[in-house]
């Protein structure tokens, strides 16, 4: 996903909020996605909700 941001916009400056890194690996594997790229910056938000 962050590949094709930076592809379609260059200069993007990326947020990734996540659900729980306790509760999922969508945290882990963005931090490992973004490694190198000084323009991502991912966020655990600590929470997940249903409705």
């Amino acid at each position: 996903m962050f590949d094709a941001i930076q592809l379609e916009q260059p200069d993007a400056q990326i947020v990734h909020l996540a659900y729980s890194a306790v509760t999922t690996c969508s945290y882990e594997s963005a931090l490992t996605a973004a490694k190198g790229r000084s323009n991502i910056i991912n966020y655990d938000t600590k929470s997940v909700t249903a409705g």
